[in-house]
């Protein structure tokens, strides 16, 4: 089995109540002259079931959402990338990171993480994304 039923169902159940909630953030969702969201393919899809708000999905939706975490007063570390979890009694409570523009290693700390790592499609010799994303990194640390 692909998915599980349920998960897919649940999922797609809040697909349009999520949708909206990121059109809220500022998420300019492309559509069409009705004003429907207009769906395309992407990555094998057999029918166009993904969202866009441009050429690159996940630019049109990262601003917003940044800006969104600045509101909140969020820190972002931008290319630092996590190479191991720190867990603590069960629980995830902070990360070592690289600093690639530093060159070194560093601790974060923090009661609440959120890892939006993307997926892991380059692990296949043919697939449609960049060469230097979607390699896996947050799912293994996972």
């Amino acid at each position: 089995m692909l998915a599980e039923p349920e998960m897919v169902y649940e999922f797609t159940k809040k697909a349009p109540d999520e949708m909206a909630k990121l059109s809220g953030y500022g998420v300019n969702f492309h559509r069409d002259s009705d004003g429907k969201p207009t769906l395309r393919f992407s990555g094998g899809q057999t029918i166009p079931r993904t969202l866009f708000t441009g050429d690159e999905i996940g630019k049109g939706i990262i601003k917003p959402m940044g800006l969104r975490l600045m509101e909140y007063r969020i820190p972002v570390k931008f290319k630092t990338m996590a190479v191991k979890l720190i867990i603590q009694n069960n629980k995830v409570r902070g990360a070592v990171a690289y600093d690639i523009e530093q060159e070194e290693f560093l601790t974060i700390s923090a009661s609440i993480i959120v890892m939006a790592t993307g997926g892991y499609t380059n692990i296949y010799h043919c697939n449609t994304n960049r060469y230097r994303e979607n390699h896996g990194d947050g799912i293994f640390l996972a």
